[in-house]
């Protein structure tokens, strides 16, 4: 099944509001961390992409991987 998800991700308007420096338009969606099961199921099922294993060889796809999987969720941040 794939989604469209119609929230943009706007980390410098993010990055502004947290600094104080901007008042924000929109409530930001950050999640710290979720469990990798959930990004994987949610990668592979929703999204329709094939799962990259964090390994020394596959670091820089699986960052890839992880930074599209916040964005297509909607989240204006991500972690590695």
């Amino acid at each position: 099944m794939k989604i469209d998800i119609h929230t943009k991700p706007d980390f410098e308007q993010f990055e502004r509001a947290i600094k104080g420096e901007k008042q924000p338009t929109r409530v930001h969606l950050v999640e710290l961390g979720i469990d990798g099961e959930v990004v994987r199921y949610v990668t592979e099922n929703v999204l329709g992409r094939k799962w990259v294993p964090n390994t020394e060889e596959t670091r820089a796809q699986h960052l890839r991987q992880n930074v599209e999987f916040y964005a297509a969720m909607g989240y204006d941040f991500a972690t590695g």
